[in-house]
């Protein structure tokens, strides 16, 4: 961002106003200040997810939905830490945890007159605004699979006896069952070349097991958004339909 003076210069306004306007972005999450360098804009939420910028549906990697994430909240708290404290936030001499922070544990045991960020999100209010945020966030995406599911399944009369899938109640992860002649290891690799990532049912369960496993395919849709969601749906009914 422009600095205070050079603002100043070319808007033709005071200095206290500058400093005024800067500060409110600032109390927004829209800018953030480092001493003796400037104001920076703060990156906007997190941004696309990595699957969407590569061009890959990632049906793998459980990361979180960008929206549920305060990310912009994050980004601007740790930068004013680093501003509070500079490099000994990062220092770490007590092995056994620094002493201003048990003093305040002490502290907050004996009188409760202390309070922890974490209290503070646990008793205002916020964390259950944010878990009922967090339970709608997947609960749509889970209904959103199940109906691009339904209609694609609905006209493939051959894949209904050789394809199965178990949706649950809650979560993000969803398992599909192929028929013993299908191999999902092979359906892996091709919806890989198709730039849709899987995981192999094999990959969780004991060695010893692995056989009875062995036509499974585990889905995480948390962070993936609706569209990528029914695109990788056709994608593996596509893949699949040419083995069958």
């Amino acid at each position: 961002m422009p600095s205070i003076r050079s603002l100043t210069e070319r808007i033709g306004c005071s200095k206290n106003t500058v400093i005024k306007a800067y500060e409110e972005l600032e109390q927004r999450h829209l800018v953030y200040s480092i001493p003796q360098s400037g104001y920076y804009i703060l990156l906007n939420g997190g941004g696309k997810e990595h699957s969407e910028s590569v061009g890959v549906i990632d049906f793998v990697h459980s990361n979180p939905d960008p929206r549920a994430l305060p990310y912009k909240e994050f980004i601007h708290c740790v930068s004013k830490a680093g501003e509070k404290y500079d490099q000994s936030m990062l220092w770490y001499p007590n092995p056994s945890g620094s002493e201003e922070l048990k003093k305040e544990i002490d502290k907050l045991l004996e009188s409760r007159q202390i309070y922890s960020s974490m209290e503070i999100f646990l008793q205002n209010g916020m964390y259950e605004k944010h878990r009922k945020k967090l339970i709608k966030i997947y609960k749509d995406k889970m209904n959103w699979f199940r109906i691009c599911w339904e209609k694609r399944i609905a006209s493939e009369k051959e894949m209904q006896n050789k394809v199965k899938i178990h949706i649950p109640d809650s979560g993000y992860y969803i398992r599909i069952l192929l028929d013993e002649s299908i191999h999902s290891r092979i359906i892996c690799s091709l919806l890989e070349q198709q730039g849709v990532l899987v995981s192999d049912g094999n990959s969780f369960v004991p060695e010893e097991t692995q056989k009875k496993e062995e036509s499974a395919i585990r889905i995480c849709i948390s962070s993936c958004s609706e569209a990528e969601i029914e695109r990788g749906i056709e994608t593996f009914f596509n893949v699949v339909g040419k083995i069958i």
